[in-house]
């Protein structure tokens, strides 16, 4: 099972239903290396077996197809609980948030 760094749900949170299936963390890198470290040690200690580097994607790429179908789920808030269930990517927020999770669940986002 690999779990991107995209995911809807905290990686803390999707390693605790691997049950026996071994983990492994999709790590898009971001630019901040402190950031990058901090995403690792959380994979790590939530579990994951192992890392899967994507270096390639330093940035996300503007995909004039995505973009028109409405395809871009982080421009709504979605796909980013790992950012913004992480200490060091909050505690540098310029405004404080007590936002710690993706905006919609899955349920709400398919109605």
């Amino acid at each position: 099972m690999v779990a991107s760094t995209f995911s809807v749900d905290p990686l803390e949170q999707v390693a605790g239903e691997f049950g026996e299936t071994p983990g492994f963390f999709s790590l898009y890198t971001p630019t901040d290396r402190v950031l990058a470290e901090s995403l690792v040690h959380r994979a790590g200690a939530a579990g994951f077996k192992g890392i899967v580097v994507t270096l390639d994607t330093w940035i996300t790429g503007r995909r004039p197809r995505d973009l028109g179908a409405s395809n871009f789920p982080q421009l709504r808030g979605h796909c980013l609980a790992n950012y913004t269930s992480d200490p060091l990517f909050r505690a540098r927020l310029a405004k404080p948030s007590d936002h710690t999770a993706a905006p919609v669940s899955r349920i709400t986002e398919i109605r």
